[in-house]
């Protein structure tokens, strides 16, 4: 039998933790090497609960769901604060190589602007001053588009705790019971928390290796939510796979009209101030 150092409770000598306190039995002498070992672990081992919720969330999402849901949620990391950890990362990344990011951004929608090059040329013809007019004003898009991606870089973090409501409620609306809104919400939570981490790390390989991977990671993510659903559910992928179909189509829907609502009220501030 030994004494607790820090309750002074008598317990078995072959206790690794006090029954009373809680208090790790350790009786060693401090040294710098196991200091260095303890931070080590603590911050970077895999049992850390950060890396364990991560290992978990790729290997068995649905043992993660139904435990915190059911009660069990002490070897995990909280749900916000894993999704607040994501977040941060990725916009440290981004911000870190914010013009890679701007540029890989004007990539990706540059296709939109190579249609709208071909429709001038099909609905104007040959008159160089309509066609010179529609391109000042695509220059124009193009610079606000900067702008724009550089204001949602600023506020990363508070738009994707703004979109997660959003996006929880279309996940209870598409995948429903037995779940409520509020386990939906913890569900991803976790979800956009790994998506957040699988977007910065194939925007720094885009970077390294080739800028066409950073669109990959679109399909990355959208396949990550099924696999996780579909093992909540226990669905098979295809039954998964249709279910997050609707999903992004319902947040297409909502982002069309909240950029039209957006629009809207562009013009009629515009109005107003003429």
């Amino acid at each position: 039998m030994i004494t607790c150092q820090n309750c002074e409770s008598v317990i078995a000598a072959e206790a690794r933790f006090c029954p009373h306190c809680g208090e790790k039995t350790d009786n060693e002498r401090i040294t710098l090497k196991k200091l260095v070992i303890e931070i080590f672990t603590r911050i970077f081992g895999w049992d850390n609960k950060y890396f364990l919720t991560i290992r978990t969330l790729i290997l068995r999402p649905r043992n993660l769901f139904t435990e915190y849901i059911g009660g069990i949620r002490s070897r995990y990391a909280k749900p916000f604060g894993f999704f607040a950890i994501g977040a941060a990362i990725a916009v440290l990344v981004f911000s870190q190589f914010e013009e890679q990011y701007l540029s890989l951004m004007t990539e990706m929608n540059k296709g939109q602007f190579e249609v709208m090059d071909e429709a001038l040329v099909e609905n104007f013809g040959d008159d160089p001053a309509v066609q010179a007019e529609m391109r000042e004003k695509q220059r124009q898009q193009y610079e606000m588009n900067i702008q724009v991606q550089k204001f949602i870089l600023k506020y990363f973090n508070l738009f994707s705790f703004l979109l997660l409501p959003l996006y929880t409620l279309v996940a209870f609306w598409v995948f429903g019971k037995p779940y409520n809104y509020g386990e939906h919400l913890v569900i991803n939570a976790y979800i956009q928390g790994v998506t957040f981490l699988l977007s910065a790390i194939f925007f720094l390989t885009s970077i390294w290796v080739n800028p066409h991977l950073y669109a990959i990671s679109m399909l990355v993510m959208i396949g990550y939510y099924t696999y996780a659903y579909s093992k909540l559910y226990q669905f098979t992928f295809g039954q998964a796979l249709l279910r997050v179909g609707k999903f992004i189509l319902v947040l297409l829907a909502c982002a069309i009209v909240l950029l039209i609502i957006s629009v809207g009220i562009g013009f009629v501030i515009g109005a107003m101030m003429k």
